[in-house]
Parts: structure tokens; C-alpha cells; sequence
């Protein structure tokens, strides 16, 4: 009977794990890119857009060390994408590095959802990929490399289709704005003059949040303002 409830346990540990390892890259999932349009790109899911909390603050989409800056390059080099599709209802999310919604492509519906779609099943198997491969981001999302940003000719103004993230080396983090369309139509945020549904900021140690709060001001910072500030003071003082 130990024997038997044994088996039973591993069973269940292995549809559990199984299942849970299937449950990324799933429809419907927000995915980050890196990649530095040579030769890798490497992906990472951020979860069902169905369930994020778009209201929220700070929420931690990916832990630190989800980007595998290390098999990638330098950051100099690199670039980011986000993207997710729900091919069944079909929803749309891109993101870019400005605060208004680029004009879409409607005709391009289609190949942005069977493109994510496609990228996805790629991920799946690995999140490490060769740029410009079949079934890769590079291959679909950006064309054959030769349009970063179009998102399968979803998005028509490629240029803030993507981030670059030499940023990462001096601010520390890259912001970009996500959107959201229901097939065509723009489902505007969290009020009707704000077009993007969230901030994602991708964090030099990896990990990704939605909506960071203001980034304080180091106190260093304010002991060196206060201080100069006292200098100026006295010099006008001795004037």
C-alpha cells in the first residue's frame, strides 16, 4: 500500500511540474525579448495578461536574473521588445518607448497574432534563440531582422517598436509603454487621455515591473545638494 501511494505521489508531482512548465509561453501572455539583432535573443514570460493587475504599483513581473544579460553581450548592443496575443479572442499587445499608441496596421492582424503565436511555441522548447531563425522573434517579429520593431508589420512606426538598452548602464532601467487593442480598436488606460496600459521597466539585474513608482533620490545625493547649497550661503554671506 506504501508502495502504491508512492507511485500515486510521483504521478502527481510529474503532471504538476509538467503542467507548470507547460503553463509558459502560453496564449494570451505578455513576453519580453532581448536580443542584439545579430546572433540571440532570449525571451521571458511575464505572465497572463488576464490576470496582471494593471491597477497596481511596482508589480514584479519577472524576479532579478530573469534576463540572461550574460549569454547575450553587452548591454550597448542590445534591444527590447514586448508582445502578447490571445489568438482566440483576439487581443493585441505591443509595447513601445512613447506614451501614445503608434498607428497599426489592421491588415496585419493575422500575422501578429500567428507570429506570437509562433514565437511562443519557439519559446516553449527554449527561451534562448537564434536571432533571425525560423520561429524566432528576430525571424517574425522583426521581419528577417529587417524591420526591429514592426512587430509582424503589426505596428507602422517602427522606430519606437523597440528600446535600446545601453540605458541599463547609466539609469539602471528602460522604460516602455504597453498597449492594448481589442482586434482593432484601441481599449484606451486608466483614463480616456492615457493611451498605454501600463509602464514596464526592465531593471539592469532582470527583473521587469509594471508601473514603477518615482525613483527616489538617493540620499547621497540629498547630503550633496544640502551641502552645496550651504556653500553658495556662505559665500554670499562673506560677499
Amino acid at each position: 500500500m506504501r508502495k502504491f501511494s508512492v507511485i500515486l505521489l510521483a504521478a502527481f508531482l510529474v503532471l504538476f511540474v509538467g503542467g507548470q512548465a507547460m503553463a509558459a509561453f502560453e496564449n494570451n501572455h505578455l513576453v519580453q525579448v532581448a536580443h542584439n539583432s545579430t546572433d540571440k535573443e532570449f525571451g521571458v514570460d511575464l505572465g497572463d495578461l488576464g490576470t496582471i493587475d494593471f491597477s497596481g504599483t511596482n508589480v514584479l513581473l519577472a524576479p532579478a536574473g530573469s534576463v540572461n544579460f550574460a549569454a547575450l553581450g553587452s548591454v550597448a548592443d542590445l534591444s527590447l521588445g514586448f508582445f502578447g496575443a490571445d489568438t482566440a479572442a483576439y487581443q493585441n499587445w505591443i509595447a513601445t518607448t512613447v506614451d501614445t499608441a503608434p498607428v497599426i496596421s489592421t491588415g496585419q492582424l493575422l500575422n501578429f497574432q500567428n507570429g506570437a503565436q509562433g514565437v511562443q511555441a519557439s519559446y516553449q522548447t527554449d527561451p534562448s534563440q537564434t536571432y533571425n531563425t525560423p520561429g524566432t522573434y528576430g525571424s517574425i517579429m522583426n521581419l528577417n531582422g529587417a524591420a526591429p520593431g514592426a512587430y509582424a508589420g503589426w505596428n507602422m512606426h517602427t522606430p519606437v517598436g523597440e528600446s535600446i538598452l545601453a540605458d541599463l548602464s547609466s539609469a539602471g532601467y528602460v522604460d516602455m509603454y504597453l498597449y492594448h487593442w481589442d482586434i482593432v480598436t484601441l481599449d484606451k488606460g486608466p483614463d480616456a487621455g492615457t493611451d498605454y496600459s501600463g509602464i514596464l521597466r526592465l531593471y539592469a539585474d532582470g527583473s521587469t515591473v509594471l508601473n514603477p513608482s518615482a525613483v527616489p533620490i538617493p540620499g547621497a545625493a540629498i547630503l550633496l545638494g544640502s551641502g552645496l547649497i550651504g556653500l553658495v550661503g556662505i559665500r554670499r554671506r562673506n560677499a
